[in-house]
């Protein structure tokens, strides 16, 4: 498990996943977002504000923008709808960045799917996947 602030995946998070897929044979790997998630919710009040966060804040803030952009975009202005975008997004780039993870994909050897958690109902839903399993 690689547990980060808004699921936002840097150089340890890659590191992390390349090598569980290609020393432990793992073969999925979840993006789980939730609901109500801070780190999101910083980024669409960063976004409408125009102002960044200090210190390493910024950093999830900036690595979630885009995922904001695009909900707002296309018309999604609540934090969920903005998460749910943020995961779909997540795992495309996961599975773009890294050619350990992308060979796996293509293999049939692991796959990346996107979910998105309801604290309140304690269901997670399917909202994207990359690979068979």
């Amino acid at each position: 498990m690689v547990r980060t602030a808004g699921q936002v995946i840097d150089d340890a998070v890659l590191g992390s996943l390349e090598y569980s897929v290609s020393e432990l044979k793992v073969p999925l790997i979840v993006i789980l977002g939730h609901d109500s998630c801070g780190a999101v919710r910083a980024t669409k009040d960063a976004v409408e504000a125009g102002e960044m966060p200090s210190g390493f804040i910024r950093d999830l803030v900036e690595r979630i923008t885009p995922s904001v952009l695009t909900s707002l975009r296309n018309e999604r202005h609540e934090v969920n709808d903005m998460v749910v975008e943020h995961v779909k997004q997540t795992a495309r780039r996961l599975a773009d960045t890294s050619h350990v993870i992308s060979e796996a994909v293509e293999k049939g050897q692991t796959a990346v799917i996107g979910l998105s958690y309801s604290l309140g109902e304690g269901r997670a839903e399917l909202v994207s996947g990359i690979g068979e399993l």
